[in-house]
């Protein structure tokens, strides 16, 4: 045999060794991509749903509530935004503390769960709904609202106001946060959200807390505690299907 037919048969050898190198890596590619995929679908399966947890203290007077406010995120970015505030019936009840009920550890269950999306002055779906409300030997929330309960002013009383809410109303006008008042006397209380939560509260010092002001449309929001004998309780829930009329 001469040395061009060696020459050709090491080249044609060659070229059907890499052909089966190839295949052999384009299968195993396909199945590290099989691999991969089960792995990423059993990570969703399996990954906890996020938990973010504020714990917080209303202090003040058992006799009133005070104001929380939240920012819920809307719905085109992050899906349903899950907040719920809950308290366990005992916390608050050691022997030194018990400001509800002073001869009982037994002070006041709470379980608030909703579910809503976006503020007032947003773009997106917005709304704010009660999915579970329960509460144990005390009252302990008030006031719940999508667009949170506060009075409203003119920054500059020389400038008509945004609307026609009457200046210094107690009502459902806060356009950037949604929110409850919670009752105070040291009580102490826990926020749980499925996304991160812009969350504030008042602690019970001092009277009204200025919650935002806009300029552009000349308004300010303030919150103040509102009293026990003021109270508007949640209802068991605020589901627009739930809750529609029957004929």
């Amino acid at each position: 045999m001469s040395l061009e037919s060696n020459i050709a048969e090491l080249v044609k050898a060659s070229n059907a060794l890499t052909g089966t190198v190839n295949g052999k890596i384009a299968d195993i590619d396909r199945r590290v991509d099989v691999k991969i995929q089960q792995m990423e679908d059993w990570r969703k399966e399996n990954t906890p749903e996020r938990r973010i947890v504020i714990d917080f203290t209303i202090g003040g007077s058992k006799d009133f509530f005070y104001p929380v406010w939240w920012r819920l995120r809307a719905a085109g970015e992050s899906g349903t935004h899950q907040v719920s505030i809950v308290r366990n019936y005992a916390w608050n009840g050691g022997e030194s503390e018990r400001p509800l009920n002073a001869s009982s550890v037994h002070q006041a269950g709470l379980l608030l769960e909703m579910e809503g999306s976006d503020v007032a002055w947003g773009g997106d779906a917005k709304f704010l709904e009660i999915k579970r409300f329960s509460e144990t030997y005390n009252p302990t929330v008030s006031h719940v609202s999508h667009a949170m309960y506060c009075k409203q002013y003119r920054i500059d009383v020389n400038k008509p106001a945004y609307n026609s809410i009457p200046e210094g109303t107690l009502a459902a006008c806060n356009m950037v946060l949604s929110g409850a008042y919670l009752r105070g006397g040291g009580l102490n209380y826990r926020v749980i959200s499925n996304l991160p939560l812009d969350f504030g509260f008042h602690d019970g010092k001092g009277e009204e807390r200025e919650l935002a002001r806009y300029e552009h449309v000349n308004t300010r929001w303030v919150a103040s505690p509102i009293a026990l004998a003021s109270r508007t309780a949640p209802p068991q829930t605020l589901n627009a299907f739930v809750d529609a009329p029957t004929a």
